[in-house]
């Protein structure tokens, strides 16, 4: 968010004069204050809301951050996650098939929600809420209509964490152990 905010920022004054162009196409404007006071006063808001635009992108990369776990194997899945993703994906593709690639948007964003779920456990020394979750997602699953097991999921993504060395063995046995309770359920 933080780059989007700059990127926002620096074209401030081009954004500002598309935003109102169209305004100054309704004849009320200039007939009420005047075309030099309409196009001032216009262009001047138009500038204020894109500032203001800035600052809620700041505001809510601020809340990102507060969001994220500041250490330890949280941290370490935290870090990792584009290349546990690109990983997961890979590993998936090669077992299952490979994915549309609408398939592989939402296949992306379900193993970010995993990550997530994973990476709240860790970070609250609770391993067994991404057990939990595990255990009610896999019934939950089939509403997310893709054509990959949940289960198969789980296994490339055990696998992308065992092979990512910035990681510890913690998350990746947290992963082994929702796989292993949710296989018992099934079997």
């Amino acid at each position: 968010m933080q780059s989007l905010a700059r990127l926002v920022e620096g074209r401030t004054q081009r954004l500002a004069e598309t935003s109102v162009s169209g305004l100054y196409e309704d004849p009320f404007w200039f007939a009420r204050y005047g075309e030099d006071r309409a196009r001032r006063f216009g262009g001047e808001d138009a500038v204020f809301h894109v500032r203001y635009l800035v600052q809620a992108l700041e505001y809510v990369r601020a809340a990102e951050s507060a969001l994220e776990w500041p250490e330890g194997p949280a941290r370490a899945v935290h870090e990792a996650r584009s290349a546990l993703v690109r990983q997961t994906l890979h590993m998936l593709s090669a077992r299952e098939g490979p994915p549309t690639p609408e398939q592989a948007r939402r296949l992306e964003e379900e193993l970010l929600l995993q990550l997530s779920y994973l990476m709240d456990a860790l970070g609250t020394k609770r391993p067994g809420l991404f057990v939990e979750h595990v255990r009610w997602y896999a019934g939950f699953w089939p509403n997310r209509e893709l054509r990959y097991t949940y289960r198969g999921l789980l296994e490339a993504l055990e696998s992308a964490l065992a092979q990512e060395a910035s990681v510890s063995e913690l998350p990746r046995a947290t992963v082994a152990t929702g796989r292993t309770a949710l296989e018992k359920e099934h079997s």
